[in-house]
Formats: C-alpha cells, sequence, structure tokens
C-alpha cells in the first residue's frame, strides 16, 4: 500500500482549515506530486490502482504521482469516503486566528481531536456538501456538517477493508491511495494499530509516498 497525502494546496500554505473545501495544490504541491512519482520510480515502486477522494488536490497529486511512473493509464477510482475530515464552521477559517481565539488545548481538540467535532457548518453555509452540485447529482444522502477523527474514520476505515483491500491487496496488487491528512490518520491509526492518546502527534507531510508493507 502506497499512501500519500496530496501535495501543498494554496490553504496550506496561508494556514486555513480546508476540510471539504476543493482548494487547489500550489505550484509547490505539484512540483512535491512529481518528485513523489520520480522517487517510488527510482526505488521500483509501481502501481497497480488508484484511489482517490472526490477532492481535486487528492486527485490532481495521483496524476501527477503516475505521470513519472509511465503509469497514466492505471484506473483511479474517486470516493467522497477519503475526503479530508469535515471541519464544519471552521472551514476557510485561519488556524493561527482560532488558536488565538480559542487557546492551544480548544485548537487541538477541533483540529485533531479523535471525538471531539468542531462547530457545524449551517445547512445553508456555501461549505456545506449538500449544497455543492456534484455530492447532490451523484450522492442523494445527508453529508456531515462536522466530523471528528473518528466519524472520518467511520467512513474511511469500511471502506478500506470492505472495497480497497479485497480489490487489491488480496489480489497481490499494489495500490496508490491519494487522500488528506486526517484521512491518512485515520487509516495509518488503523493499520499501525496507533493508539487514540497518541494519534494526535502522528505528522504526515505533503506529497510524500509512505509504503506500508502487508
Amino acid at each position: 500500500v502506497v499512501i500519500i497525502r496530496h501535495g501543498k494546496t494554496t490553504h496550506n500554505k496561508l494556514g486555513l482549515f480546508t476540510g471539504w473545501e476543493d482548494a487547489q495544490l500550489a505550484p509547490e504541491g505539484r512540483a512535491e506530486a512529481a518528485a513523489a512519482g520520480a522517487l517510488m520510480r527510482a526505488h521500483g515502486v509501481e502501481v497497480d490502482v488508484v484511489y482517490t477522494s472526490w477532492l481535486t488536490r487528492a486527485i490532481e497529486t495521483a496524476w501527477l504521482v503516475l505521470s513519472p511512473l509511465d503509469a497514466l493509464w492505471v484506473t483511479i477510482h474517486k470516493s467522497w469516503r477519503l475526503n479530508e475530515r469535515m471541519y464544519g464552521r471552521l472551514t476557510g477559517l485561519s488556524k493561527r486566528m482560532i488558536k488565538q481565539k480559542h487557546g492551544d488545548d480548544q485548537f487541538m481538540k477541533w483540529r485533531r481531536g479523535y471525538r471531539e467535532r468542531p462547530p457545524p457548518a449551517s445547512p445553508f453555509s456555501p461549505f456545506y456538501p449538500g449544497n455543492d452540485e456534484r455530492y447532490q447529482k451523484y450522492l442523494h444522502r445527508k453529508f456531515p456538517r462536522a466530523e471528528s477523527l473518528k466519524d472520518c474514520m467511520d467512513r474511511t476505515i469500511p471502506y478500506y477493508q470492505n472495497t480497497i483491500y479485497p480489490q487489491t491487496i488480496a489480489k497481490n496488487r499494489t495500490v496508490l491511495i491519494a487522500s488528506s491528512e486526517n484521512a491518512i490518520r485515520g487509516l495509518l491509526m488503523h493499520l499501525c494499530d496507533i493508539p487514540i492518546a497518541n494519534i494526535s502527534n502522528v505528522e504526515i507531510p505533503t506529497g510524500v509516498p509512505l509504503i506500508y508493507d502487508i
């Protein structure tokens, strides 16, 4: 399993909460993703299939990784279940501002808390996924207004276990999973048996391929 967090985005550079907002890769992020593909090629890592979120930053990262591998023909499966954690009303706000206003402890609970959810987005907010035409058109369901890490894991881990694993790893195929920080944090927690008390300390850099040998 090759797991990669999307390359650096414009929101990352500005220190903003991103969540389900469809932030674009910054030039540095595109360079990180291409370098990741080149690094994988140098070490002989090949990819048979790709899974990404519905967010452009993850999809573009996957394409840029595949290019140096001469593997642009590989099938890419996209699922909202690999989307970043939904940050509710914090979406688009400055992390520095939230920390100054609410203090370090509350900031960390909202940013990386396992069970703590940030303040929910209004159902009328442009940041609520139910108001996004793509989700309305293709996914007829109730979407989260805010998520804890556990909430995020409740959709990513079953998708990994019931879809990704049987379609790839169980068939001895190498899979690239391109996603976002908290979706990956939960996946690593599951794969590596990381305790709840330690998961907030796990740092996941942008654009670096993490190789997990089953």
